[in-house]
């Protein structure tokens, strides 16, 4: 088993496209079945602002109001509530509780 036979590189290759191929089939899968489970409305406005970056630091139920309220979209900090429960159980987003406030977070 020498690096300098043919057949063994070839093999060697071969093996590593196979390995290629599956690893690209696997992750365009995955990409594909997230595209399709974007969320709509509400959560779907804050879905976006999470893919846009916005959650990458912690942000405050009040700093997603305002930033909402900057992308055209008007909402009382109450009717943001359920669409960030459901980020956080699709497991999108993430909360801890910080100075007795919950801070949002992408996971």
């Amino acid at each position: 088993m020498t690096t300098k036979n043919p057949e063994f590189i070839i093999n060697q290759i071969k093996k590593l496209l196979t390995d290629l191929e599956k690893s690209l089939k696997i992750s365009s899968i995955s990409k594909s079945k997230e595209l399709s489970k974007k969320p709509h409305g509400l959560t779907g406005e804050i879905f976006d602002l999470m893919q846009e970056g916005f959650f990458e630091a912690p942000k405050s139920l009040s700093e997603i109001r305002e930033k909402l309220k900057a992308e055209g979209v008007k909402k009382k900090s109450s009717e943001l509530m359920r669409p960030l429960l459901q980020l956080i159980k699709k497991k999108f987003l993430k909360r801890e509780k910080v100075n007795q406030k919950y801070k949002y977070q992408s996971r």
